[in-house]
């Protein structure tokens, strides 16, 4: 069955605005503001992917001059298109089709690395902010234990040493009873009480300060990591902000690569006869290719102006 109608794919133009923010800022991007050496060497590979990008955006832009006249010889060629005609013509063109694929293939693949560069060191800040965030946790309950004990072990004190003062003063009152029974040991009794008491109380509060350093020297590495980890949730969201816009640049390429795909498997189908070299199937090529110039000559020009 001879198809009569062939869709063919129009390439779109590329949004870049607030590309020349996003290149500059990302080829220059601020080293780590933490004394880490895991996030500084993550956040020095950002850098490299956003000089990687800026590179070949820009030569990318410089290629398409070639694309463009390329491009439009084909055109040229598809112009003169006669049902008896197409062979020989469409012939001519397969060539330079071909080089354009391959062009535009090594052009997008550029993209696609630096985009699964990107998603790795994405991968590599969650790995490591799960890891301190587990510390974290763990340092949570450390603390949380440490005050507890410091309470408890404050009273504790204060009660041991009451409890101690209540026993010596019994011993005190037997004795002095035994040596005077006429002498009340009352006084003596609650004397040694509270004297335990305060006792306790010391070395309850020396406990309790020590308890509590400890706790507050934890408390300073838990905002240490948590500084740690807030710094990070923000650069992953710049890293996701980044590889937004390299799909664009990535899809755009992708866009020009299915329009010529579709073209080799058209000029294959008309060689076999299985497709009609029709009016219809000829403006429609044409369209797609006028759209691919249009839009190649508008990437070169969006793209001089972000990447001067």
């Amino acid at each position: 069955m001879i198809q009569d109608k062939w869709n063919f794919i129009s390439p779109t133009n590329i949004d870049l605005k607030g590309a020349e923010a996003t290149i500059n800022r990302f080829a220059n991007y601020p080293a780590s503001t933490i004394k880490d050496e895991i996030l500084s060497r993550l956040v020095y590979e950002i850098g490299i992917q956003g000089r990687a990008f800026k590179n070949l955006t820009k030569a990318s832009s410089s290629q398409c001059s070639n694309l463009t006249r390329s491009t439009a010889d084909i055109i040229v060629n598809f112009e003169k298109l006669k049902n008896s005609e197409f062979i020989s013509y469409s012939s001519k063109s397969e060539l330079t089709i071909s080089e354009i694929l391959k062009e535009c293939n090594l052009i997008r693949k550029g993209y696609k690395d630096i985009s699964l560069n990107l998603n790795r060191i994405s991968n590599d800040f969650q790995s490591y902010k799960s890891n301190l965030e587990k510390e974290q946790y763990t340092l949570n309950q450390e603390i949380s234990i440490i005050k507890y004990r410091s309470k408890n072990e404050k009273i504790g004190a204060i009660k041991m040493g009451m409890v101690m003062g209540f026993g010596i003063g019994s011993l005190s009152n037997a004795t002095l009873y035994a040596i005077a029974p006429q002498l009340d040991g009352g006084l003596t009794l609650i004397a040694t009480i509270v004297t335990g008491g305060v006792l306790g109380w010391y070395y309850g509060g020396k406990l309790n300060s020590r308890l509590n350093e400890e706790a507050m020297l934890k408390e300073n590495e838990f905002e240490k990591l948590k500084k740690s980890t807030d710094y990070i949730e923000n650069v992953m969201k710049d890293v996701k902000f980044f590889d937004d816009k390299v799909g664009l640049f990535a899809t755009f390429w992708a866009r020009q690569i299915d329009h010529i795909s579709v073209t080799q498997q058209f000029i294959n189908n008309a060689k076999k006869g299985t497709v009609e070299i029709n009016n219809f199937n000829v403006q429609s090529l044409l369209a797609s290719w006028n759209h691919a110039k249009t839009a190649l000559a508008n990437y070169q020009a969006n793209v001089k102006v972000v990447v001067p």
